[in-house]
């Protein structure tokens, strides 16, 4: 759960959210912010600023940015595990510049990308910054973090 002031922060950095908690506040029964982020905001903003949030502490504008500007990925299983797999392809390149075409033939790919995504650390693959792999969870769908700034 986010705190009550990076609830606060979207509330008043959103003009639509802004008008929702004046109406929703209207009702004498909900005076409680956080009542009103899970039944009004949660469900309806993208999951994986609500991990960054959770995991940074910063507020909605700034982990909505980090993620655009692919600061931060936040990822499911599946895409931290495609992302390694990318990176395994690219890297072959790289591996085999230089090397003679004649020797080239011998070179198993296959195994060389299988290594590669079994024996990679997803954090120091995908987090460029300090090669660690956080993870969150929101609503029961657990999110990777990689700092990639």
């Amino acid at each position: 759960m986010i705190s009550e002031e990076q609830i606060q922060d979207l509330i008043d950095s959103n003009e639509a959210i802004s008008k929702a908690y004046f109406v929703w506040r209207m009702d004498s029964d909900n005076t409680n912010i956080e009542q009103f982020y899970i039944y009004e905001i949660e469900p309806n903003i993208d999951e994986r600023v609500i991990a960054l949030m959770q995991h940074t502490g910063d507020m909605f504008s700034d982990c909505d940015k980090a993620i655009d500007k692919r600061e931060w990925l936040v990822l499911t299983d599946e895409e931290a595990d495609e992302q390694v797999a990318n990176y395994a392809e690219d890297s072959l390149d790289d591996v085999l510049y230089g090397v003679n075409e004649v020797i080239k033939q011998y070179f198993d790919t296959e195994r060389y990308l299988e290594d590669y995504i079994y024996d990679s650390d997803r954090g120091s693959v995908i987090a460029s910054r300090d090669g660690e792999e956080y993870t969150e969870t929101v609503n029961g769908t657990t999110y990777y973090l990689y700092n990639c700034s």
